[in-house]
Parts: structure tokens; sequence; C-alpha cells
């Protein structure tokens, strides 16, 4: 899990939104069909990619000849234009089509542009199913994005001991809740609560897109990590006040049974590809105003984000709740918010309403 921070104000609006009707998942976002294997850059590690719909293709790159590949489980999950993968033969290394999951073993060939030597084992491709998400309960209240500001920061977290450490720090006394000391670019996204019940919010996609989806093909950015905090009230200066609880990793939690830090891949019923590094988390609220604060779990200049991330970098979410419970705003609302006191709600992050059971000794990464 990871923590909080206070940094520059960028108050960006996201609509009003009334209840939202859930339709069937369509498209996935985002498209996730294809993938470019490099052998001059993917060697020695473990990749993961996941498959979303019926299929994805692999193109091999920069691969020389006389290299193969095989399905190391010989699950007939993979072909090529040669014919369908299995632990033998070995297939040379054509555009592949996988329709399910499997683990793909590479060597190299005799001109392949990293100067392996033929027939040297130099990576292994593991392709995983995404797990279907259930839905939050309630309903589905809003659906928006915010996006982060590059404006100067008004404040920077955590003690310049700390900050040269690096080791990743508290927010006020929640327990669970840590990020990275340093200066942070964040949003922030104000509503109100007029039910009292639980409310789920979720980040549902990042822009930048994620490299925790495509390790392959996307260098990735900041927001490959976001971290959200719910406030009863925000300060910038003075981000570990007010703040009720927050999370930055779904896959350190389980949900109705199922750990999230088996696969990082998941689907949620409305398309939305949803990697384990997303937030997740619910809280019990009474009625009033609040925010949500989005930012990176990583420490971020607002310098540092201009220069290395595209115009337009976001965060999507939702949230779900009691029908008619809640609206987001575009304005800053008064400081009314408050949490449930029947809930011992954020001792150890303990999450209301959903079963969950956050793992606090381990970040999970996947390669």
């Amino acid at each position: 899990m990871r923590r909080k921070s206070n940094t520059l104000i960028a108050l960006l609006t996201a609509a009003t939104i009334p209840l939202i009707a859930v339709a069937p998942a369509s498209a996935i976002s985002p498209n996730l069909s294809s993938f470019t294997f490099d052998c001059a850059e993917h060697i020695y590690d473990d990749f993961g990619i996941p498959i979303y719909g019926n299929s994805i293709t692999v193109d091999f790159v920069n691969c020389g000849t006389g290299g193969y590949v095989f399905d190391s489980g010989n699950t007939g999950n993979a072909s090529t234009t040669a014919g369908y993968l299995a632990s033998t033969p070995a297939r040379t290394m054509d555009m592949t089509t996988i329709t399910g999951p499997l683990e793909m073993q590479l060597y190299a060939g005799t001109s392949a542009a990293n100067g392996l030597h033929p027939d040297e084992y130099f990576a292994n491709l593991q392709v995983y199913e995404p797990f279907d998400m259930p839905n939050p309960d309630g309903v589905q209240l809003a659906k928006s994005s915010q996006k982060l500001s590059t404006r100067p920061l008004v404040a920077t977290y955590g003690t310049e001991e700390e900050i040269t450490i690096g080791d990743e720090i508290a927010i006020g006394d929640i327990v669970g809740c840590e990020m990275k000391p340093g200066p942070h670019v964040y949003a922030v996204q104000p509503f109100s609560v007029s039910t009292a019940g639980d409310y789920t919010f979720r980040v549902t996609g990042v822009t930048p897109g994620s490299a925790y989806l495509n390790r392959l093909n996307f260098a990735g950015s900041e927001l490959d990590d976001p971290m959200v905090a719910l406030y009863s009230s925000f300060d910038p200066a003075n981000p570990a006040q007010g703040i009720v609880g927050c999370n930055d990793d779904l896959n350190d939690q389980t949900l109705g049974g199922h750990d999230y830090g088996q696969n990082d891949y998941n689907l949620s019923a409305q398309g939305d590809a949803i990697e384990g590094h997303f937030s997740y988390f619910s809280a019990s609220l009474v009625p009033g105003n609040y925010s949500m604060v989005f930012t990176t779990w990583t420490s971020l200049s607002a310098s540092e984000w201009r220069s290395n991330a595209p115009r337009g970098g976001k965060v999507d979410f939702d949230v779900w709740g009691p029908s008619s419970g809640l609206v987001l705003a575009d304005e800053p609302l008064a400081t009314t918010g408050g949490v449930d006191p029947s809930f011992a709600l954020w001792s150890s992050l303990m999450l209301v309403g959903v079963g969950v059971v956050i793992a606090r000794n381990r970040r999970r990464e996947r390669v």
C-alpha cells in the first residue's frame, strides 16, 4: 500500500453525475489485443501480459534466424503459421496467436540482435487470463476522471531526512496508508454524500496507459501506480490532517474471497482493464462533504511531471454505493464530511462492506 501526499492543488472538475446505469461490458479499455516482443530488449527476464477478449497476437522482432518458442505446458492455446505451439517440436518465432493462458519460453536465433548464442534460453512470457471482477456493492453513482495538475507545488510531504532515506512513510495515524516522501502532483475531486452507507472508490484507468498492463510496448509513467485518499477536509499544506483512508494497490487486497495479488489483470463488468496497482477501497460515510485526492505513490515534482508525462495525464475512476447517495461536485465544498463511528473504519485499513483483508507486510510487483 502507499500513501498520499500534499502538493500543488489541481482542482480540475468532473461533472456532477447522478446515478449511472451499468451496461454489460463491450469494448475493452484500453485495447490490449496485440504486443511486440523485441528480442534486442526483452532478454533475461520474465514478462507477464494479459489476454483480454478472445485472443491476442504477439509479434517477434530482432530475434535472428533459427530462434524458436514453445508452450512449456503444451496447452494448445497458441499457434503460429506453422501450427500450434507445443512443448515439442519448437516453432520458429513467427507471429503467434494466443487464445488462452500459457507459459511461453523463448530461445535465441543465430543472428539475434541481443548477441546471444544460438539455442540459448533468454526469456519467458507468461500470458494471464484476467479475473472477471464482480461489481462493488450498491449501484454505480459516478464514472469520471481527474487530470493531474502541473502548477508549482505548495508543500512537500516528509522531512528532509525522510526524503533522503526514501522509504515510504505514513500519512497521519492511518495504519496502512503510506507513500514516498517528497513532492507530488495531484488532483482533487470534491463530492457530497446525502445517504449514509458504504461507498466504494475504484480507479478504472490511467492516461498515459499503464505499463503494468503493457510491459512489452509501453515505457509507462508514475501514474502506473496511482494513489487515492479520502478526506473529510483537505489542506495541501497539511495532508496528514482530515484523512480518513486511502489505497494505492488493489493487489494488496482480498475481496469476496478472491486474492487480487494472485493475478494483477482484472476486467470489470463495464469493460475496464483494471490492473493490480490501481486503487480500490471502501468507506462507510455519513452525509456531508468530502474530497478524493488523486496522486502518485512515488514522489513526483511538477517539473518532472511536465517533462516526463504527456499532456492530459489523468486518472479514471468510478464510485459505487446507495442509490442517489453521492454526487460529484465541480467546486470545493464546505467541510462537513465524516465517517460512521459505528465502524472501526480505518483501523488497519479494514475496508467496510466488501470483506477486504489488506496484506500489509509486502508490496506485490509484477515483472
